[in-house]
């Protein structure tokens, strides 16, 4: 017996190659979310490597990595850090500390190594970065001496540093510093730092992880990169063939010495961390719509494509075959479609990874070492997108396969009726699916609110966030039922809403009734609008309730249209901390740089005599230790959780703030502390530092009994002293400064003053929670639009080359020119808008939900994006349709 393929797959690929056009469509509705599937698959690996990739930007060629710890002995842990390096601890009871610095490694590794430090961050140093300004940049050891480092730097221009007075500089940092001219380094480049030592800058180098930091590049033994006594230090060795890693390993232990071999980060020993399955399941169900609209887009261009080939399958069916074999014609094309878009999807995912390169690098702010292909998974993704070409052609195959021979050698394929009755079982999944988001959303939020309650009873107690995962999949269960049951009814609502159409005009009566009678193409064109749409509108909800939480959680850092300056330490920015170090002459050019009236300066007390020292993960603040309010009668551990350390404020700029500010300002005037902090309860604390608690008999200081409002929220967990009782206490670190201005500043005025601090995020203007919904309109709007303009167009298109013979005859009777272009843009908006309009529904079901997730005071409700989607974009839709479609039609024979 013949394989029955074999023709179908000849049939199927003359067919494809017959109609170049509908055949790239096909192939392009598939292979475009298979393409974004396979690059985001290689860009998210080729971002995070993994294997050699890795190795060789933590240790460069190096076999392994020696790390010398500040303990005499030390024990391996089963674990790795994210670089690959093993974590150690040690015996606080018998531990005996050292500086690694005595310690000469070379001596302890087996003769023939070649040792050199390891690239790192390693501290931070502080450089002048305009008149009397200076600010802390981070410092990066890298050894040049030898080729063991290779790898863990890009050389942009000129060379690595080898003496001790010079550096190179990251692109970014010489670039803030003015030393660069038409992207080259300037001949004599220097940097000072604030104690005096000036440096020459030799070159341009780029940290592979972070291409936008601003870095200093210094040699090992340089001033810049040595680091305290306490902190480790990293080399890598190139040890003789033949070494036993094991061995040295264990040896070197109880030397205090930790060895990663390179094996270990190139194949890295399994995570003890473990993960919950939500996230996979999101990740499903988000595949799962995905494929779903690949069906209905290309299932819409299927159907017409087959009511194309009529005749043909007529043919078929009059030379004796089956309808099994008019199936298998129309599933064959499916397949071959769907593996040339799949592939080709692939194909363009991977050039555009490898041509793309130097844009991928800039986007993400850093260096693709390797670029990464993940076979199996692109292999996955493809079969993937090839399933979904054949699943988009079940539906016309079968429908193909019912019709009768004479009936499709006539070029006649039947049209549905207007006389259809919605499904009821579609109807009960839609209410059912309704009532399922709405009891899980109750229920998230009585756990919520438990949560909440649990927290205000002991409001000193850690409370970590809760995951209500029972609800959460209630909740996507019921949108997920929501969707099937709209997709299963649409095209019998489609059928009932051409009833209407007796009141419409002309082109709007024609518009219903081709797309009832047609909605094999309209049903899941409109389905896969409303799928974009509800993604679309989903968002929208969900930015609209965050907007709403944060408004209402906003808390401002000084008075409406003051400029605030952030110093050395505060961390009250937007997930930053200052490192711009405070002095007079530098606060009063920016002062003088701006509309000044008054200034005022606020920031921590230390104990007098106290000396600062750097702190951070590479030292990059200058930290002095504050005076600490402890409250009396509470044992050392209570009174730690409670504790707030004392922060200077001026009480003429407390009683500016509003609310009870004047009284506060009275209390600080009388020489007590305000403290918010429950706990409290005494009207004395006693003072201390961290880490020496106070005793009985340290010093005490009154306070105050009064409970700022919510005006001063942002010294919240604070104690508030004045600047005149701070003075008798110790010396007050300037970490704000808080100028009041006589107008809003000009753009140059702030460019200036900024250009003095040396730093974009040093200096603000306080205005109130500023709400970015308009850029978020913007983006939303676009992404709908693509996404609706896209489905809209499929389908017309698809209308008025299957619809040809109608409008050549309407053109024979006496239509006039422009009716063509009204029909098109009446069909156009039609399928926009009722897909808009089920697409907003759907996503007003997670808006619902996203009240409760983000803890917005109301259901806010996105107005302007709700009406940009449901009115303006089916508008556009149809504008586009009328203007992109000629008026005029050749006359075309119709046979019946």
């Amino acid at each position: 017996m013949a394989n029955p393929w074999g023709p179908a797959l000849r049939i199927a690929r003359r067919t494809a190659l017959r109609s170049p056009g509908r055949t790239a469509l096909i192939a392009a509705l598939i292979g475009l979310p298979v393409m974004a599937a396979s690059w985001l698959g290689m860009i998210s690996l080729s971002m995070s490597p993994k294997g050699e990739a890795l190795a060789t930007e933590q240790i460069g060629r190096a076999d392994a990595q020696v790390v010398v710890t500040p303990h005499r002995t030390v024990k391996l842990d089963n674990q790795q850090d994210i670089d690959g390096s093993y974590l150690y601890s040690d015996d606080p009871a018998a531990d005996d500390q050292r500086d690694p610095n005595t310690v000469d490694v070379s001596k302890l590794l087996p003769a023939g190594t070649t040792i050199a430090v390891r690239t790192a961050s390693v501290t931070t140093a502080t450089i002048a970065t305009n008149g009397s300004a200076s600010a802390n940049y981070q410092v990066d050891v890298v050894d040049s001496t030898g080729d063991l480092s290779a790898g863990t730097y890009r050389l942009d221009r000129g060379r690595l540093p080898r003496a001790t007075n010079e550096v190179a500089l990251s692109p970014q940092l010489a670039k803030h510093l003015g030393l660069l001219t038409d992207g080259k380094l300037e001949p004599d480049a220097e940097v000072s730092t604030d104690d005096g030592p000036t440096y020459r800058v030799v070159g341009i180098a780029t940290t592979p992880g972070a291409t936008r930091s601003l870095s200093i590049w210094a040699p090992p033994g340089s001033p810049l990169s040595r680091v305290g006594a306490d902190a480790e230090l990293r080399y890598v060795a190139d040890l003789p063939d033949g070494t036993d890693l094991q061995a040295l390993q264990e040896k070197l232990l109880a030397y205090g010495v930790v060895v990663t071999p390179r094996a270990a980060i190139v194949h890295p020993g399994p995570s003890n961390v473990s993960y919950s399955g939500g996230g996979s399941a999101a990740v499903m169900l988000v595949v799962g719509f995905g494929v779903l609209e690949i069906v209905l887009l290309a299932g819409t261009a299927f159907a017409v494509s087959a009511r194309r080939q009529t005749r043909t399958l007529g043919l078929v069916l009059a030379a004796g075959g089956t309808p099994a074999d008019v199936r298998r014609i129309v599933l064959t094309q499916g397949v071959v479609i769907g593996l040339a878009g799949a592939g080709g999807g692939i194909a363009v995912a991977v050039l555009a990874m490898v041509a793309g390169k130097p844009l991928w690098e800039l986007l993400f702010a850093r260096l693709i070492s390797d670029i990464q292909f993940p076979v199996g998974r692109l292999v996955m993704v493809g079969v993937i997108g090839a399933v979904a070409g054949v699943l988009a052609a079940v539906v016309p195959a079968h429908s193909a396969a019912k019709q009768s021979p004479m009936a499709a050698l006539a070029g006649r394929f039947a049209s549905a009726g207007t006389g259809v009755r919605l499904r009821r079982p579609a109807l009960f999944l839609v209410a059912g699916g309704v009532a399922a988001v709405v009891i899980g959303t109750s229920w998230m939020a009585a756990l919520y609110a438990q949560h909440q309650k649990e927290a205000a009873g002991d409001p000193n107690a850690y409370q970590g966030g809760i995951t209500p995962e029972r609800p959460i999949a209630l909740i996507l269960l019921g949108i997920t039922c929501v969707i099937a049951g709209l997709v299963w009814v649409l095209p019998n609502l489609i059928a009932r809403a051409a009833t209407i159409g007796r009141a419409l005009p002309l082109s709007g009566r024609l518009a219903l009734r081709d797309a009832a009678r047609h909605r094999h193409r309209t049903g899941p064109a409109a389905a896969a609008i409303m799928m974009s749409v509800a993604g679309t509108a989903a968002m929208a909800f969900a930015l609209a309730n965050s907007f709403a939480a944060s408004a209402k959680d906003y808390v401002p850092t000084g008075r409406d249209g003051d400029a605030i300056i952030r110093f050395n330490g505060d961390n009250t920015g937007n997930g930053d901390t200052g490192t711009v170090i405070w002095t007079a002459a530098l606060e009063r050019n920016v002062a003088d740089a701006l509309p000044t009236k008054s200034i005022s300066r606020l920031g921590p007390v230390s104990p007098m005599g106290a000396k600062p020292e750097r702190q951070g993960p590479q030292g990059q603040f200058v930290y002095t230790e504050p005076l600490v309010a402890f409250p009396v009668g509470l044992s050392d551990q209570a009174g730690d959780m409670v504790a707030a350390p004392l922060l200077a404020v001026d009480p003429d700029f407390i009683a500016s703030l509003g609310g009870n500010g004047a009284q506060v300002a009275a209390e600080l005037r009388a020489g007590k502390i305000i403290v918010e902090t429950p706990g409290f309860e005494g009207d004395h604390a006693r003072l201390g530092t961290w880490s020496d608690k106070p005793s009985a008999k340290e010093k005490r200081i009154a306070v105050s009994t009064l409970t700022p409002s919510h005006q001063l929220a942002a010294f919240d967990r604070q104690a508030l002293v004045g600047t005149e009782t701070a003075r008798t206490l110790g010396t007050i670190n300037v970490q704000q400064t808080h100028l009041a201005l006589t107008r809003a500043p000009t753009k140059s005025e702030l460019q200036t003053a900024r250009n003095f601090l040396g730093s974009e995020s040093a200096l603000k203007i306080e205005k109130g929670y500023q709400s970015p919904a308009d850029k978020a309109l913007v983006i939303l709007l676009s992404v709908a639009a693509v996404v609706t303009l896209l489905g809209v167009a499929i389908a017309v298109s698809l209308s008025a080359a299957e619809g040809r013979a109608d409008l050549a005859t309407l053109a024979a009777v006496g239509a006039k020119p422009r009716q063509r272009r009204n029909l098109a843009a009446a069909q156009a908006w039609l399928i926009g808008q009722l897909g808009c309009l089920l697409g907003v529904f759907v996503g007003a079901l997670y808006g619902y939900t996203a009240r409760v997730a983000f803890g917005s005071p109301y259901f806010a409700i996105p107005w302007r994006e709700l009406g940009g989607m449901v009115v303006l974009i089916p508008l556009c839709a149809g504008l586009l349709a009328w203007l992109l479609t000629r008026s005029r039609l050749p006359m075309v024979s119709r046979i019946d």
